[in-house]
């Protein structure tokens, strides 16, 4: 797959609703299906941080489920990767569960999940309600963080089934929760919401402050891509809920041995601040091919930091893994 070319998603949807041709729908904090033979497994598969593990190194539970005649069957299985996970408080730190539904069973069912986060966690989905036919697997990602300001902590979310009220057996995901980083020299930028003048699918704009600086894991957990091929300017923002100091920029952009930023990454950008209903550029980088660049510049108070692209490599496509921010 190219570096500007990936599949559908329904990223950030709290409601993925399917039928036979596999059409989403966005809407509440429930995932509704009632599929006949596609597989959900690449809904937000991008922007998902999902371990390569096998059935025997995660949790996987069975449990009764009726089926469209009223009986009741007990081979429908529950598998949640990964086994547990590692989340920061804030408004891009959040993490994703792949929650597989199986059906074993020789009929259809119906079958739902709930998930019952430990405060301050956060989850969405809450609720995945599915039909299922015999054989089938559905994986639904559920996404897992806490809000800004919420403690460090050792908590937990629970994945329950059962049709009602989720009385059916459990499996407990421990998920360590950290704060952003503080002090003199620390990165400010997880402390930002991320926006962005478009985004392809497949990425989001958190995926430029997720803290993942790995252009390895580019398509597949992180950075971001902008939607536009070959219309320049586009703009990537994090903007903060108080004003804070701000001297050095670090963009990270696409940079690996497939991609290398000589070929894809960004060639040419400013580095703006707000300036009343306009943006102030306090620093530019032009012809750039390497995949890590420093902006420096004279202190500034800002709420927000934008990247202005005004040019890639291959001249199509706006890509950053990474940005870090300093006072």
């Amino acid at each position: 797959m190219g570096a500007g070319s990936q599949s559908a998603e329904n990223a950030g949807a709290d409601v993925i609703s399917t039928d036979t041709t596999g059409a989403g729908v966005s809407g509440a904090d429930i995932i509704s299906t009632d599929i006949a033979s596609t597989d959900a497994a690449s809904t937000d598969a991008a922007s998902t941080d999902i371990a390569s593990t096998d059935a025997a190194s995660t949790g996987i539970i069975s449990t009764d489920i009726t089926g469209p005649a009223g009986a009741t069957v007990d081979n429908v299985t529950l598998t949640v990767r990964p086994t547990s996970l590692r989340v920061m408080a804030s408004p891009c730190g959040g993490k994703t569960l792949d929650v597989g539904i199986h059906n074993s069973a020789s009929v259809d069912v119906y079958a739902d999940v709930l998930f019952l986060p430990a405060a301050p966690l956060t989850v969405v989905p809450n609720v995945v309600s599915s039909y299922l036919p015999a054989g089938y697997t559905l994986h639904a990602p559920v996404r897992v963080g806490a809000p800004l300001g919420s403690a460090a902590g050792n908590l937990s979310v629970v994945v329950r089934s059962g049709r009602t009220a989720g009385t059916g057996p459990t499996v407990t995901v421990p998920v360590t929760l950290t704060t952003p980083p503080t002090g003199a020299g620390a990165n400010i930028a997880p402390r930002a919401r991320a926006s962005a003048s478009s985004t392809h699918s497949g990425f989001t704009p958190c995926g430029a402050l997720d803290g993942n600086t790995n252009s390895d894991d580019w398509q597949v957990a992180t950075g971001w891509n902008d939607a536009t091929s070959g219309v320049f300017p586009d703009w990537f923002n994090a903007t903060f809920s108080q004003s804070y100091l701000v001297s050095r920029v670090v963009v990270r952009t696409l940079n690996s041995t497939r991609y290398p930023a000589s070929r894809y990454g960004l060639r040419d950008w400013d580095v703006q601040v707000p300036s009343g209903t306009t943006w102030r550029t306090v620093a530019s980088v032009r012809g750039n091919t390497a995949g890590v660049v420093t902006s420096r510049f004279t202190q500034v108070r800002t709420t927000a930091i934008r990247i202005a692209v005004r040019d890639s490599n291959d001249h199509k496509y706006s890509r950053i893994i990474e940005v870090e921010i300093y006072a």
